[in-house]
């Protein structure tokens, strides 16, 4: 446990809006919308560089695809256990990126 006693500053109010406007994005099949939401949820949080947290999420989504891919009715197994060792591998991957950037800022 990280004994380091941390300043948590956001705003709860903006990140909720943020993190319930790429549910409404997704819904709505705006696909940009989604990655331009997600991405400031990471910038509030973590206080992440635009850019850094656009990459760090763009991982996040290519994972979450690759979870609706291995549930993909009509698929084999095989097929779907590829798609659920690839997702994984990008989420593994997006928290690698960004543990860096949080240490970096640091």
């Amino acid at each position: 446990m990280n004994k380091k006693k941390k300043n948590i500053d956001f705003d709860p109010i903006k990140v909720g809006k943020a993190e319930f406007g790429w549910y409404k994005s997704h819904h709505f099949g705006d696909y940009d919308g989604v990655i331009r939401q997600m991405t400031l949820v990471y910038q509030m949080l973590f206080g992440l560089k635009p850019k850094i947290a656009r990459e760090i999420m763009l991982l996040k989504i290519a994972a979450a695809k690759e979870h609706d891919l291995a549930e993909k009715e009509g698929i084999s197994k095989n097929e779907s256990d590829k798609h659920w060792k690839k997702g994984e591998e990008l989420m593994i991957e997006h928290f690698k990126m960004l543990k860096k950037a949080l240490s970096e800022a640091e």
